[in-house]
């Protein structure tokens, strides 16, 4: 080989050039593919791994049903700088019922280095309660054998706590005092409380909170102060003498 005057090819050294062809799309793998439902007071993290660096996703490469971003605060950040490993956390606001999410090819603008584009396809459907529990019924009754709507030193106040659902079991403090708690039993696979107290010379109105309950998916329940009926779920002390 010469050059336009003549001179001859001179090798330096010898060259050696490599090239690698990625024809392969990044896959990607979601976890937990059987999530666990959403409350109002908790959050649903996935941990989305690619097996390959990716680059331009966004939240706007997951499609949402319809309704859920108006329900659902989410939000997609990678693991500090991990361009393999992406979390998409969702929280929820105020609206119960199922709701899904999907990662799809002709939605998505995620390649990989060599401009391979993702091309699968990924379903998730969850469920959603924000259901705030509550008692259907909080009783007070007394074992006074002329009225049960009044207690007198010695009287025995029974507490009745109804729920059309399962519940934990609540704390039921008394005057106002934390460390005055009773002692709660459950009946009715959780549906159904009650707890007693004797009446002392010293009690002068029955002051009560209930608190500290949830459903079974950690929907907290809201501090109750008195009873569901005052006509016929209430107990006055009367220790007044004739």
């Amino acid at each position: 080989v010469k050059d336009i005057v003549g001179n001859e090819l001179f090798f330096v050294n010898n060259v050696n050039i490599s090239i690698f062809i990625d024809l392969t799309p990044p896959i990607l793998f979601i976890s937990p593919n059987v999530p666990n439902q959403v409350t109002a007071s908790s959050s649903t993290t996935f941990t989305i791994t690619s097996t390959e660096e990716i680059y331009d996703f966004d939240i706007s490469d997951i499609l949402f049903d319809s309704g859920t971003t108006n329900s659902f605060i989410s939000t997609l950040n990678n693991d500090n700088g991990n361009r393999k490993i992406w979390f998409l956390r969702i929280s929820g606001t105020n609206t119960s019922g199922i709701f899904s999410f999907s990662i799809l090819p002709e939605n998505s603008t995620i390649f990989d280095f060599a401009g391979n584009k993702y091309n699968q396809s990924i379903f998730i459907s969850m469920r959603a309660d924000f259901t705030i529990p509550h008692f259907n019924s909080i009783c007070l009754r007394s074992d006074n054998l002329l009225d049960p709507s009044f207690a007198k030193t010695g009287n025995i106040i029974t507490f009745t706590l109804t729920s059309s659902i399962s519940l934990t079991t609540p704390i039921i403090s008394l005057f106002n005092n934390n460390n005055n708690q009773l002692t709660v039993n459950s009946y009715n696979d959780n549906k159904i409380f009650n707890a007693t107290y004797i009446i002392k010379n010293i009690d002068e109105k029955l002051n009560f909170s209930i608190y500290n309950y949830t459903d079974v998916l950690g929907n907290i329940g809201p501090i109750v102060t008195e009873p569901s009926d005052y006509s016929n779920c209430n107990v006055e002390i009367d220790k007044t003498l004739p």
